[in-house]
């Protein structure tokens, strides 16, 4: 998993924006080399337009450590 993307912008190989051929809904993500063998990863899924009220975001956020 290299590097790279935003979770406040889509950047090409690292979103799928628009989503399931809908441009209403968003996922992008996030790889931050924390050091040689963790990476921090965060995740947010979000939809533009609610009929229940503004914009939502769910974010998700873990951890991969290569223990080798």
């Amino acid at each position: 998993m290299a590097a790279g993307g935003s979770i406040t912008s889509s950047d090409a190989g690292y979103s799928l924006d628009p989503y399931n051929g809908d441009a209403n809904l968003y996922l992008r993500w996030q790889i931050v080399d924390e050091n040689a063998s963790r990476k921090h990863i965060e995740l947010v899924s979000g939809i533009r337009t609610s009929v229940w009220g503004p914009p939502r975001e769910t974010t998700l956020e873990t951890y991969l450590t290569d223990l080798e």
